[in-house]
């Protein structure tokens, strides 16, 4: 199997990592500041969802894209898929609006734990997968 069903997910994930740089610049733009967040905290929460992001997305979606290419059940790798976008989508939310509003953490915790399941689960599958994949030659 080569793992192109996971296309779509990756799609919505350019997208949100597009819309997160975007914020960044926009913030960058009307604070005046070009680098660094100046001890600005939106601009700081800003950065941290946009960095975050690009610091586990990529490493998940390898992952995914190993499972897929390994013939791991479809409905295991779409599961997973949509799990990371959920997650990606939770913590900006998190970092962004609900914790400036509520001053609570349960959106980031959720997000933290659904890509920490993601990056687990991958994980064991595919040590498992190598050491089937080295005993059985």
């Amino acid at each position: 199997m080569n793992g192109l069903y996971l296309s779509p997910y990756v799609g919505v994930l350019a997208l949100i990592y597009l819309l997160l740089s975007v914020h960044v610049i926009r913030l960058r733009r009307r604070k005046g500041m070009a680098a660094g967040d100046g001890g600005d905290i939106q601009l700081a929460r800003a950065i941290r969802a946009h960095a975050h992001f690009a610091e586990y997305v990529p490493f998940c979606l390898i992952i995914l894209w190993l499972l897929a290419a390994l013939g791991t059940a479809s409905l295991l790798v779409h599961t997973l898929a949509g799990l990371l976008v959920a997650s990606r989508l939770l913590h900006p939310y998190s970092l962004l609006i609900a914790e400036l509003k509520r001053n609570h953490f349960r959106c980031r915790v959720a997000s933290m734990l659904l890509t920490f399941l993601i990056l687990g689960v991958g994980g064991l599958l595919l040590l498992l997968a190598g050491f089937t994949a080295s005993f059985a030659q």
